[in-house]
């Protein structure tokens, strides 16, 4: 006979060891579905249950690293990179960490299939295949770099609007407001003043003497040789009289005129009154007076007074008719040799006389270059006018020859003829109002269209 508590213990076995089956399959499933979760953070690509304690050990350490598959859609890479690194890790770190994240998925999966068998292996693979197919499924954001933004030109390189470049003379390749007058980047100090009033006078009587970076207040009159005045302002009020300006060559002096801005105070015969022996003139800024430049032949002192002139790279402007004759003109003479005037603008007043206004009142005009200038207004824009010793009969008297006109551009934004009357200065006397020995004029046209004007007018 069988006790009681021997069949019971009999019973009893059965049931611890069913009860401890139980319990472990319980705890296994539990620790499989918090793997899980752990992956997913890693990845939301996939959720296949990985069951390797040591994937899940490393995997513990990726989180610290960009993961690809937690970035990609979030974070744009560039082209060559590890996806969802930052641009700042550098390449070999970048190869560092794709080598590791590689290296470390093939143990893992090795690992996977050692410790659980084949059909843990098998969801192992899926997970690391379903992580390396993502990229090619999801697609990786554009690259955070861009095209390089479109280059202005160069400023030597005329904007496409410079058929009317009045606003804008600069861009255009013209001498304009702001690349004439005073350079103040070579004035560090910036500028010390000089002069009793715009009324005075200061003169040089010192030969090579250097003016810079001053603001002259009165006229400043030259009377020495090699003279330089540079970046620096000249106002003068010269009374509304005629003869004189703001800077006066006088009598054998001689000097070159480098970024200085001239102001008239619309009240002074000229910006540069040119009696002496030689003048260099460049960048000038001039406005406020009657005339831009006059060479006057001063015959009481030398038979080459108001000779040997250059004018470059210059802006005349803002004239006015309160001062001397009113006759307002950007360069005059009445008889002067051996100048050239060169790629300046002459923004002229719609009731100016001249731009250029070449006369043979006092001596022989000859050997004048104008080249390259850009013109607007006036009433007649150019003369190179013989009318010695009469306008009716200018035959035996003084002459005006060799005077080019070469490459000029002539607007016609102030007149529809560019000037009132026209371009060239023309009557009925024997050289029909232009040169002794006739036009010489080559490549001169209207800016606006590109017609030519060698052999005639715009409204002619």
């Amino acid at each position: 006979m069988i006790s009681c508590p021997n069949l019971l213990r009999g019973r009893f076995v059965p049931i611890a060891i069913l009860a401890a089956i139980v319990a472990l399959i319980a705890t296994s499933v539990a620790w499989n579905h918090d793997e899980g979760s752990e992956l997913e953070t890693i990845g939301d690509s996939t959720t296949t249950e990985v069951t390797d304690p040591d994937l899940v050990a490393r995997s513990a350490d990726i989180p610290d690293r960009p993961n690809a598959l937690d970035l990609i859609g979030t974070s744009p890479t560039l082209p060559g990179s590890v996806p969802g690194l930052p641009d700042s890790v550098p390449a070999d770190e970048q190869a560092a960490i794709t080598a590791t994240t590689t290296a470390e998925g093939a143990a893992a999966e090795g690992a996977a299939a050692t410790s659980v068998g084949a059909a843990a292996a098998q969801g192992t693979t899926a997970g690391t295949t379903a992580s390396t197919a993502a990229p090619t499924t999801k697609p990786t954001a554009p690259p955070t770099t861009k095209a390089p933004a479109a280059t202005a030109p160069p400023a030597t390189t005329p904007p496409a609007n410079c058929a009317n470049p009045w606003g804008n003379l600069e861009g255009c390749g013209w001498p304009g407001p702001g690349n004439t007058g005073p350079r103040t980047g070579n004035c560090p100090n910036g500028f010390t003043n000089v002069g009793t009033g715009v009324t005075g006078k200061t003169q040089i009587t010192t030969a090579n003497t250097v003016i810079s970076c001053q603001r002259i207040s009165g006229t400043l009159v030259i009377q020495a040789a090699n003279v330089t005045v540079k970046d620096s302002y000249v106002t003068y009020d010269g009374g509304g009289g005629t003869g004189g300006g703001a800077i006066v060559i006088n009598d054998g002096g001689s000097a070159t005129i480098d970024h200085v801005e001239v102001d008239g105070l619309d009240h002074t015969h000229s910006c540069v009154w040119h009696q002496g022996v030689s003048v260099t003139i460049d960048a000038l800024n001039c406005h406020g007076t009657d005339d831009g430049v006059f060479a006057f032949a001063r015959l009481a002192y030398s038979p080459t007074a108001g000779d040997n002139f250059t004018i470059k790279n210059s802006y005349f402007h803002g004239f006015t008719h309160n001062a001397a004759n009113g006759h307002i003109d950007g360069f005059q003479t009445e008889g002067t040799s051996n100048g050239v005037i060169s790629h300046n603008t002459f923004h002229m007043k719609d009731t100016a006389n001249a731009a250029i206004a070449i006369w043979d009142g006092e001596k022989n005009a000859t050997n004048i270059q104008i080249t390259g200038n850009l013109f607007a207004g006036a009433e007649w824009v150019v003369y190179a006018n013989d009318y010695h010793p009469s306008q009716a009969s200018p035959a035996g008297g003084h002459s005006v020859t060799n005077i080019s006109f070469t490459n000029n551009m002539f607007s016609t934004y102030v007149h529809g003829c560019v000037g009132k009357w026209g371009v060239w200065y023309t009557t009925n006397n024997a050289y029909g109002g232009g040169p002794t020995d006739g036009w010489h004029r080559s490549g001169n046209k209207v800016l606006e269209t590109g017609a030519s004007l060698d052999n005639g007018d715009v409204c002619r």
